[in-house]
């Protein structure tokens, strides 16, 4: 299991269009994202958690912090996995 950082971002329930690739746009050459699943981005070192979250103040974006896992492709995912862990978008298993 590889060790990852997930950032937990509080979006405003009415989204503004654009927000995300405004984010996007703000992180391109200051945080490298390993993955992301909905409002959470996902590092891997704390190198691009600190930069990350240097941008999410710019933007004014309340932001959570976060320790995961990421299991092997080859993980058995058992019927308690839905209740402990997820399944980002990119099919990577935390």
């Amino acid at each position: 299991m590889e060790p990852k950082i997930g950032l937990l971002m509080d979006l405003p329930d009415d989204k503004l269009p654009g927000l995300f690739a405004q984010i996007d746009k703000a992180l391109a050459g200051k945080a490298d994202v390993f993955d992301r699943d909905k409002e959470m981005l996902i590092v891997s070192q704390e190198v691009q958690k600190l930069a990350a979250l240097a941008v999410m103040t710019e933007l004014n974006i309340q932001t959570d912090s976060m320790a995961l896992r990421l299991l092997p492709s080859n993980a058995e995912l058992t019927d308690l996995f839905s209740d402990y862990g997820f399944t980002s978008p990119l099919e990577n298993n935390y």
